[in-house]
């Protein structure tokens, strides 16, 4: 007999969508509604704003974005013998995250380059920003497209790191430091990831 944990799992689902098991046997809750649960927990007035139609609607869909796009935000590669809980491979919000990473941290440190650095420092900025997305494209994979997600994430951190120049913009030149730090380490680690999925 199955252990009873397994009993209330749907494998399946919780692959691609977090589940929330209660140990008295009670139904299995998974993504928002689980999310939505414990934070109901602590601010009751959550659930009921959350069950409003186009509340709730964009919540799923912002949780499917995260969920079926978390292996490629975290870059983690799942050890030998270990259970697999990485979601299917979705191409409408792998491509949404893809197109939302570009926009949204290229945007940001396009607005940041052309705003604080020289023309031409602004324009190697960009490149390099953009470069980092070239390394995966060159690597031999079935699947590309998983990999620019996962090289996009660093384009979005550090165009997100740099935001808050917009309100102090004293804190330009530290921010813009943090940001090559941050990303740059990020670009590292997960090239390195990569390598190791491909070997």
């Amino acid at each position: 007999m199955r252990p009873i944990f397994e009993q209330q799992l749907d494998l399946a689902r919780s692959k691609e969508e977090i589940p929330l098991l209660d140990h008295a046997g009670g139904a299995t809750r998974y993504g928002i509604d689980s999310l939505l649960y414990i934070l109901g927990q602590r601010w009751a007035w959550i659930p009921a704003v959350a069950r409003l139609r186009p509340v709730d609607w964009f919540l799923r869909r912002l949780y499917r974005l995260v969920s079926y796009n978390r292996r490629v935000i975290v870059a983690n590669n799942t050890p030998a013998g270990a259970f697999d809980c990485a979601p299917p491979f979705h191409l409408f919000y792998r491509v949404l995250y893809l197109l939302l990473a570009l926009a949204v941290g290229g945007g940001l440190l396009g607005w940041f380059a052309e705003k604080y650095f020289p023309p031409l420092l602004a324009l190697a900025v960009l490149v390099g920003a953009m470069a980092i997305l070239l390394p995966a494209l060159r690597r031999p994979s079935p699947d590309a497209v998983h990999y620019l997600g996962i090289m996009a994430t660093p384009l979005l951190v550090a165009g997100l790191l740099v935001l808050p120049a917009l309100w102090w913009p004293l804190l330009a030149w530290p921010l813009a430091g943090l940001a090559l730090v941050v990303g740059g380490s990020m670009v590292g680690r997960r090239w390195d990831s990569l390598i190791k999925s491909n070997r």
